[in-house]
């Protein structure tokens, strides 16, 4: 789990109070609470600049999210939140339908990560299903619309060279032929195999293996080498490859096949007692005693917990053990209750009053100390736990080294945000929890209980944070301090249960240690590292070749797709893209007549000269026509056609009427008499003239499509006049499509 800003850590603990079916006390002053809290969480992501529609979109998140969990806490105690619905007061009325599809699209596919993040927190905590989300687990969620935004960047020109290379039924012809040689082939050398291992020849089977490897690399390399057809050359090499490893998987298998064991004898018991836990302080006393029970032992978890309540009592325990059972783990337990008393001063009060009394009874020993803290922290039901709790930290008896309180908190608050694909109730637990222990710091009751174990033998060996789902019976300072923060008390339970003990752990020793076990596989031997080391060429030589081949795929894919930009094509560079492909076709021709066998099949060559081919097809089927050779259509300096060229648009005109199913481009051109402001802008009104010309011929103006070149294409020198009045022309440019 992320860290995340205080606003949304707020949302989260009012939101886990709801769940929890707290006790509102005003609905008015929560209700202000939840707007502050949500328009300063707003104005936060306003101030980084992030798109104002995805902050919005958070927005009426958090607002179906609060509104959601309000509704069913209140519905539970008979009361209603309608009047006090969160949307109205940021968009002015109330919409059954403030959270649609298209918001969780926005923030889900969002480039921001702490937007993202934030949705999904708030998408986790949501009791009921939110829409666009469907319920689905959060990262398929994200993944999916992600992944079809994706497909809708893709471009329609990149599309035929990655289709070319990677189409799906070419791509499943060619694993079908491979399975199946690949299956002949093996079965063939397996026959062989059989023939060497019944026959009168003998060898090991490593040499064996090795033999067959070799035999059938060197038939499969004469194969690839006198085929002339690539794909049969690429599926043999596939086939090897599949024989190489089946052989080294063989071999292993034979090499490390169990062998015959002695029987073992069953390890001899530990010998150390169980552990012993006192349970002290001030809370000890009324919520670790059974009621009817005069006994205060109990026993749980492998382990003897022992209740103490007076000092006598203690040293009583302590001069036991020490003459009695020297050898048995004996360690402490001290609860904490936040909700102890009414309020921090009565707590601290009640702590060093406690640390007083029993001062001196603890002078004479050292005993490791567990710190246990107990409170309501998730809304989560637990039916598979009868005491319906969840511990943070764990009770080692073992752990001698003496440990910080700070450290121990900073490692509680860290094993609460660490979960990265945390449940609703983790979520809850690390943001309530994370508020209990500042609190706890703010009131200085950390500083208390570090008093507690400097100046007493009480040594801290780990804090454990406890998640009671059953909750108390009253209300106590921590209840209060979330009251005046949050306008929210936790929930109440019926009647006072005794709190539950953690799980204790102890590492065993035992008395004599177990006799080594004889190896259970066989010697590696050499022959299986040379197996190795091949396959492992060979992995690399296949790895190299496909990285080349893919580099290669990408450089011409980019090229082909920079050539297919018609509404930047002129007859120059139509001339110069056909010279362009032609050189990319001979290269590809030369690749794709290259023997397969540096390449493992992985060559793009032959798939990339057929898309070459089609781009040059494509062009070469482009007709031209221009105005250069013909009457001056222009006037220098204009962009009205003269009457004398008429005659000549006339019969152009005639030409582009027989050829319905094209598209038409006009480039038009100027000469190199002005700037290049006004040469462009004039070009582009001579092409338009052109175009209007057709449309008055009753040429679809749907067609057309108009360019302005400038002077930047002369087709001749602009020294002279007869040379400017040639660069004053207009081409056209006619690209067939589909009838």
């Amino acid at each position: 789990m992320v860290n995340t800003h205080p606003a949304l850590t707020e949302l989260i603990v009012s939101c886990t109070l709801l769940r929890m079916r707290g006790i509102i006390p005003s609905l008015l002053d929560l209700e202000q609470q939840l707007r502050q809290t949500i328009t300063g969480y707003s104005r936060y992501l306003t101030t980084k600049d992030y798109p104002a529609a995805e902050v919005d979109a958070l927005q009426r998140l958090m607002c179906r999210v609060i509104d959601q969990a309000a509704t069913g806490c209140l519905a539970a105690q008979g009361l209603s939140w309608s009047n006090y619905q969160l949307a109205p007061g940021f968009y002015g009325h109330y919409d059954p339908d403030i959270y649609r599809h298209a918001h969780s699209q926005l923030l889900l596919s969002s480039a921001h990560e702490e937007i993202t993040a934030a949705a999904l927190t708030l998408y986790t905590l949501s009791p009921q299903p939110l829409p666009g989300s469907e319920r689905l687990p959060v990262r398929s969620h994200v993944t999916r619309v992600l992944a079809e935004q994706q497909e809708a960047d893709v471009t329609d020109e990149t599309a035929p060279v990655v289709a070319a290379v990677t189409g799906p039924v070419w791509r499943w012809k060619r694993l079908a032929l491979q399975l199946v040689l690949s299956g002949l082939l093996l079965g063939l050398l397996w026959f062989g195999c059989r023939m060497l291992q019944n026959g009168s020849l003998q060898m090991g089977v490593q040499k064996r293996n090795l033999l067959l490897l070799a035999s059938a690399l060197i038939i499969i390399s004469a194969l690839a080498w006198l085929t002339s057809d690539p794909l049969t050359a690429n599926l043999l090499l596939a086939g090897f490859v599949i024989l190489a490893i089946a052989l080294i998987v063989q071999q292993v298998r034979w090499e490390t096949r169990a062998l015959p064991q002695p029987p073992q004898t069953a390890p001899p018991e530990s010998d150390s007692p169980a552990p012993v836990v006192l349970i002290l302080g001030p809370y000890a006393k009324k919520w670790f005693t059974e009621t009817n029970y005069t006994d205060s032992a109990r026993f749980s978890s492998n382990a003897a917990w022992l209740l103490i309540t007076t000092p006598d009592e203690l040293n009583r325990r302590l001069d036991y053990f020490q003459h009695h059972a020297p050898a048995t783990d004996v360690v402490t337990f001290f609860p904490f209750l936040p909700d102890g008393h009414d309020s921090v001063e009565l707590i601290n009060d009640q702590l060093m009053r406690w640390t007083r009394d029993f001062a001196g009874v603890m002078a004479a020993t050292q005993l490791p100390c567990f710190v246990a803290i107990y409170a309501q922290l998730s809304s989560e039901l637990r039916k598979h736990s009868p005491t319906n709790t969840r511990w943070c930290g764990e009770l080692e008896v073992n752990r001698r080294e003496t440990r910080t309180l700070a450290g121990e908190w900073a490692r509680v608050r860290h094993q609460l945000m660490r979960q990265d694909d945390a449940s609703a109730s983790d979520r809850q637990r690390a943001a309530l929890g994370s508020e209990l222990l500042d609190w706890m710091e703010q009131q200085q009751i950390v500083t208390t209980l570090q008093h507690i174990m400097t100046h007493s033998p009480l040594q801290l060996s780990g804090v454990l944070l406890c998640d009671y789902g059953s909750g108390f019976t009253r209300h106590g300072a921590w209840s209060f301090w979330l009251e005046e923060r949050y306008g929210i008390l936790p929930p109440l339970c019926s009647r006072v249960s005794m709190l539950p003990l953690p799980v204790v752990r102890q590492r065993r020793s035992v008395s004599a240690p177990l006799p080594a076990p004889l190896p259970r596989y066989g010697q590696q031997p050499a022959w299986l590292w040379s197996l190795g080391l091949v396959t492992l060429l060979l992995a690399a030589q296949i790895s190299v070749a496909g990285w080349r081949g893919d580099q290669q795929q990408r450089i011409y894919a980019r090229t082909i797709a920079s050539l297919q930009v018609p509404d930047q094509l002129s007859v120059a560079s139509l001339q110069q893209n056909l010279v362009t492909l032609q050189q990319l076709r001979t290269q590809q021709a030369a690749c794709g007549a290259q023997r397969s066998m540096l390449s493992w099949g992985l060559n793009p060559c032959h798939a990339l000269a057929q898309q070459v081919e089609r781009q040059i097809n494509r062009l070469q089927a482009v007709n031209v026509m221009t105005t250069a050779a013909t009457v001056p259509l222009f006037e220098p300096g204009k962009a009205r056609i003269s009457p004398q060229a008429l005659s000549h648009l006339d019969a152009i005109a005639q030409q582009i009427a027989r050829l319905p199913h094209t598209q038409l481009l006009i480039i038009g051109h100027a000469d190199s008499t002005g700037d290049d402001t006004l040469n462009a802008s004039l070009s582009l009104e001579r092409a338009t003239a052109v175009r209007n010309w057709l449309v008055n011929k009753h040429i679809d103006a749907a067609r057309i499509r108009v360019r302005g070149a400038g002077a930047a294409e002369p087709v001749t020198s602009n020294t002279t006049a007869t040379g400017r009045q040639a660069n004053r022309r207009v081409e056209i440019l006619l690209f067939p499509t589909t009838p």
